[in-house]
């Protein structure tokens, strides 16, 4: 159970888990939640959309019986596997209306969880184990949730790019060529991060372009003319996917990820390693998890002096040579690729309970 709707971390792992699973020879019934039928996964057992948004009493009601037909189909189907790939109270509704042969799998990938979160306290009590995303992830989530559940690490899965070429790196003299890619959202830190990029770039021979949409690009319009930007940073608002996507990572030397909140492991992260691009990135969530024994990243502080601080080291790394694309692409072929990420779900799948006890 899970949506598809969208092209975050959680609906790319949804579109591309149920297709492994049916690959792998098993039956599944997929229960899309989600507003229309467009980008629906389908099981080849089954397959239900159930309503996602409420904005209206018909909405509401809606919502309310696509719940119910949901919850019998579940129930019908008897699955003796019911994985839930987000968090929500319905997930937890049809989890325990299953027969009790089921065994209950909820997928945690926040990497930020408040302490004693009541949701996360009520959908944990009502399955049989948690699958965090990474390790990080599954540490925060036993120190900030009091669960006796077991939990163990089984990662999302991250649709591959098609590798053309890796990142050609700036001779000396040359501009550092950072970008950005994502949501322009607060939680992102986009505007922090030119703060600390107006006081450095002359410095360190930089331009950054920033690439997406969202209710921040007007306020990070407003700050690049106000501190003089123009000539460094450009807005370039949405961008493609599939190869041309790809194409325009590998043209950059470097991805910057100044995340200050709400992070697991960022789809963008992967993928920029999936094209052999070194990252820049924040500390937040589970983004160290992307960067553990990994040469060619680097975590950068949250306030202003350590981004610079930062900038300037990444940039003596990457003009002297010692970053390497190659190493960064083995290093993802090695930790987080398709092949790595199947596997993974095999062990699993071969003995759930045995795997999370």
């Amino acid at each position: 159970m899970g949506s598809a709707q969208g092209h975050g971390g959680l609906q790319t792992h949804f579109r591309m888990l149920v297709p492994f699973l049916i690959r792998e020879g098993h039956q599944v019934g997929a229960i899309n939640v989600a507003d229309s039928a467009e980008g629906v996964v389908r099981g080849n057992a089954f397959t239900y959309v159930m309503p996602h948004t409420v904005g209206s009493p018909w909405a509401t009601l809606r919502k309310s019986l696509g719940f119910l037909f949901a919850r019998r189909r579940a129930a019908r189907f008897m699955p003796e596997l019911f994985i839930g790939t987000a968090i929500g109270r319905a997930y937890a509704q049809i989890a325990q209306s299953l027969p009790a042969k089921t065994f209950k799998i909820w997928e945690e990938v926040w990497g930020e969880i408040p302490k004693n979160d009541p949701l996360r306290i009520h959908v944990s009590g009502c399955f049989d184990a948690v699958a965090a995303q990474s390790p990080l992830i599954a540490k925060i989530f036993q120190e900030q949730i009091p669960c006796t559940k077991p939990v163990r690490v089984l990662p999302c899965f991250a649709e591959p790019l098609n590798f053309t070429a890796l990142p050609t790196l700036p001779a000396q003299d040359a501009p550092l060529r950072l970008c950005f890619f994502g949501r322009l959202a607060k939680n992102k830190g986009v505007c922090e991060f030119l703060r600390a990029f107006a006081r450095v770039a002359p410095q360190v021979n930089a331009t950054f372009d920033i690439h997406g949409s969202g209710p921040e690009k007007p306020a990070i319009a407003e700050l690049i003319a106000s501190l003089g930007l123009k000539d460094r940073v450009s807005l370039l608002g949405p961008y493609p996917g599939g190869d041309e996507y790809s194409k325009l990572l590998a043209s950059y030397h470097c991805l910057v990820a100044p995340s200050r909140g709400y992070e697991g492991v960022p789809l963008v992260l992967i993928e920029a390693m999936n094209c052999g691009l070194p990252f820049l990135a924040t500390s937040i969530g589970a983004i160290p998890d992307a960067a553990r024994n990994n040469e060619d990243v680097l975590l950068m502080p949250l306030d202003e002096d350590g981004m610079i601080a930062s900038l300037q080291e990444f940039s003596l790394k990457v003009r002297s040579g010692t970053v390497s694309c190659a190493r960064l692409k083995n290093f993802y072929d090695q930790h987080f690729s398709p092949a790595v990420m199947e596997q993974s779900w095999r062990e699993m799948l071969s003995a759930p309970r045995m795997f999370f006890s």
